[in-house]
């Protein structure tokens, strides 16, 4: 496990935090965030990426479902759309709540999650749990708000991927100043563990991008003046699976 030291305060987070879902139109010059949320993390996205994941092990379409860390809730969105019919989130962002009111979605701030009483069949942690300052404290409260044989859906960044130990290190994409712990595998898997959680599937995928496509482009630019100017230099880090899912659920 990868950890930021000294870890930053809450308010330094907030701070990074700002306009993190529309820097671009609000601070051209912010570090990170999203150029444009809404078209980068579209419904459409979620429906084609995520959906056909979720549904194998989400099959009860009135279970209560979370998702931790919901952005401006799109996928909340699409997982409405594909019938799913309970669907809340909790977020940090400040800016993520006004979206959200105006999508009509149920949501609260994700620290209230440990105070609450509610109880979910399904919750989901999409790219989120690199970003907590306390991640055991969260997983604590999302397996105690999990029903028993509850399932909790996972993807964020692999630390055990044999390029980002070995070769990019420091300089792999990964290491930000809004990440504060990553996670590997092993990690991962005794963190869900010793919180309550057995298995259920493990998938690795390029996260840093694709090799080939990186090819094509770099080709292509040498003729295409279009290309060559907006993919001055594209993002790519060779990796096997920088990026992991599991599919975990609660056992006690």
């Amino acid at each position: 496990m990868v950890f930021q030291n000294p870890m930053p305060s809450e308010l330094e987070l907030a701070n990074l935090y700002k306009n993190y879902y529309q820097f671009a139109k609000t601070n051209p010059n912010a570090e990170y965030g999203y150029d444009n949320y809404e078209e980068n993390r579209s419904p459409a996205i979620f429906e084609k990426h995520y959906l056909p994941w979720i549904k194998k092990y989400a099959t009860d379409k009135t279970g209560k479902f979370l998702d931790f860390g919901c952005a401006t809730g799109n996928l909340i969105l699409a997982l409405r759309n594909a019938g799913y019919a309970n669907m809340e989130g909790c977020e940090f962002a400040a800016d993520a709540f006004l979206p959200l009111q105006e999508k009509n979605i149920a949501c609260y701030e994700c620290k209230g999650l440990r105070d609450k009483s509610k109880k979910y069949k399904y919750v989901s942690l999409m790219d989120v749990i690199e970003h907590l300052r306390e991640p055991e404290k969260d997983l604590k409260a999302i397996s105690e708000s999990l029903e028993e044989g509850g399932i909790l859906f996972i993807e964020t960044v692999n630390i055990d991927d044999f390029f980002v130990r070995y070769f990019h290190k420091e300089k792999w994409k990964g290491i930000a100043s809004v990440h504060t712990f990553l996670f590997g595998i092993t990690s991962l898997k005794e963190i869900l563990k010793q919180n309550g959680f057995v298995i259920l599937e493990i998938k690795t995928y390029k996260m840093s991008g694709s090799f080939i496509k990186w090819v094509i482009i770099r080709f292509l630019s040498l003729f295409v003046k279009s290309i060559r100017n907006r993919y001055k230099n594209p993002s790519f880090q060779f990796t096997f699976g920088d990026g992991v899912r599991m599919v975990a659920q609660k056992i006690k």
